[in-house]
């Protein structure tokens, strides 16, 4: 086995603090990995914020405990009031016997004009990770965490003991990664075991994030197998089968994938005889657009230069008829869900998976509006709060009623001839709440009437982004995890010729912004 890096191992670790923006996730996580295999002490937000105290707090704490702060550098990181200029301001301004060294590095093409002063070209090197090669820049910036760290005394080497603890530690966090969480759960164990505890957070919480997570890799199994064996039954016993299926759907009512459709083929056979109220009957002003089958052509978001994380390849994908919402859901109507005795205040809508219901107990009342107005689109809505109220319509409905996935979103908004707008072929400031529009907020579901798609459904085009069943990346449509969800539609605040109906975008499922809303669809019984 060849020795370690000569560099690597006459320093001593350094305490490295990454400051990116959430653009730039994918970039820098890879490099904080390999800061780890390095074998410094890395501070990255996602690995370290415990939610136990205020969220500056832990960032602050971070920061002046480090050695070396890396900066990332992007045009949205450098821009006025974002998160990671916040923070750099933070650690240059403190003071010269605490301040760490701050290491600036390219990820994304930026104007340099635009730096900040303290990491203009004059004053610091930059290490440029977008036109040179990566190799180089990373050994360039493993050189600039040991310049001060080689002879500080403020901030003194691990114990070769701690160095290995460290890397068995940032292993079990790759297993998790992986979804490989029974490794994982039983490495984090002998830690802590062995009374190894990260400095910024406790080790009980990654060992209890790692066993829900378990958990719910199990229950999806439970569920899968016990969909199948309900299917096998129904070829042989259909009225067992149904009662079979009921009470499945009463003990997994988070397992919403049903490849043959066998809440339609275990439908109750006496179907005349049952009442359904229908969205109508209860929420105000609200209208379903009937969508016809066909097709759609997802474009690729591969490319990185576009899309950060990249998504899915598209392709042509055929689309079941349904039914969307005319608009999307409005302050009025979500009013309803927050007042009803069994609405908001229930959190069984949240328990489709471990993640929601983690989400919806942190947060035991719903956020307010920023724009008030019945027929404004309700805002400041998480993925995880649209899809618990599309499950509080269907128990309430007996219909099944869902996140559009991102075809049958662009479906509703193309029509038959695969328009780049829902109005037609060309961009139209006057059809929608764009940033051309200067009003700068979101404005009524109905405000647009000129704007509706070939099927009669309005505000598909700006005003508020629209959450989609599906994930980003993988292009699934389970309820599982937190992984990025699709956005479609663009908002008040986007440029409208770029947001068309095939412009693909994503954040993750606890963002709450108010340029963020969502519509339903109902499935066809």
């Amino acid at each position: 086995m060849k020795d370690k890096n000569p560099l690597q191992r006459r320093i001593c670790m350094a305490k490295v603090f990454l400051s990116y923006s959430s653009h730039d996730r994918s970039f820098v996580v890879a490099l904080a990995e390999e800061l780890v295999r390095a074998e410094h002490h890395v501070w990255l937000d996602i690995w370290r914020i415990s939610g136990r105290v205020p969220f500056w707090e832990e960032i602050k704490e971070g920061i002046e405990q480090c050695t070396h702060f890396v900066f990332a550098i992007s045009p949205d990181s450098i821009s006025s009031g974002s998160g990671a200029r916040i923070e750099l301001d933070h650690a240059a301004g403190l003071p010269p016997e605490r301040r760490p060294v701050i290491v600036p590095i390219l990820v994304r093409e930026t104007d340099f004009s635009s730096l900040p002063i303290t990491i203009s070209p004059g004053r610091l090197h930059i290490h440029d990770f977008v036109h040179k090669p990566y190799d180089a820049m990373l050994s360039n910036v493993l050189h600039a965490l040991a310049d001060r760290n080689s002879n500080s005394k403020a901030h003194s080497a691990f114990s070769q003991e701690q160095r290995r603890y460290a890397l068995r530690f940032a292993e079990a966090l790759a297993l998790i990664r992986d979804g490989a969480y029974e490794q994982a759960i039983e490495n984090l164990k002998a830690l802590a075991a062995a009374g190894y505890q990260p400095r910024f957070f406790s080790l009980q919480t990654v060992i209890e994030h790692a066993e829900r997570s378990l958990y719910q890799v199990r229950r999806r199994q439970e569920a899968q197998q016990a969909y199948e064996e309900i299917a096998a039954l129904s070829q042989v016993n259909l009225d067992l089968a149904i009662s079979a299926w009921r009470e499945f759907r009463s003990n997994y009512p988070e397992y919403l994938d049903d490849p043959l459709d066998l809440n339609y083929q275990l439908r109750p056979r006496q179907k005349q005889a049952l009442h359904l109220k229908d969205v109508s009957d209860f929420l105000p002003d609200f209208t379903w657009c009937g969508v016809t089958a066909g097709h759609v052509l997802i474009e690729s978001a591969t490319d990185p230069r576009k899309c950060n994380p990249i998504g899915s390849g598209g392709g042509l994908f055929k689309v079941a008829a349904f039914k969307i919402a005319q608009t999307p859901i409005t302050n009025a109507q979500y009013q309803v869900f927050l007042e009803a005795p069994d609405g908001y205040r229930d959190i069984r809508w949240w328990t489709y998976s471990l993640h929601a219901t983690a989400w919806r107990r942190k947060r035991p009342h719903p956020n307010r509006v920023t724009s008030s107005g019945d027929r404004l689109p309700r805002t400041r809505v998480s993925w995880f709060d649209a899809v618990a109220f599309c499950i509080w319509l269907s128990h309430r409905t007996g219909r099944r009623i869902t996140l559009p996935t991102e075809i049958q979103w662009q479906r509703a908004a193309q029509g038959d001839d695969n328009l780049k707008y829902p109005y037609g072929n060309r961009f139209d400031p006057k059809r929608c709440n764009t940033r051309e529009s200067g009003i700068g907020a979101p404005t009524p579901v109905d405000a647009y009437p000129n704007g509706r798609s070939p099927f009669g459904v309005l505000d598909m085009h700006g005003n508020v982004w629209e959450w989609c069943l599906t994930e980003w990346q993988t292009d699934e449509t389970h309820l599982d995890g937190h992984n990025p969800r699709v956005l479609r539609g663009g908002s008040w605040s986007s440029e409208g010729a770029l947001v068309n109906n095939f412009y693909r975008y994503q954040n993750i499922p606890g963002i709450e912004l108010d340029s963020i809303g969502f519509r339903p669809v109902l499935l066809p019984d």
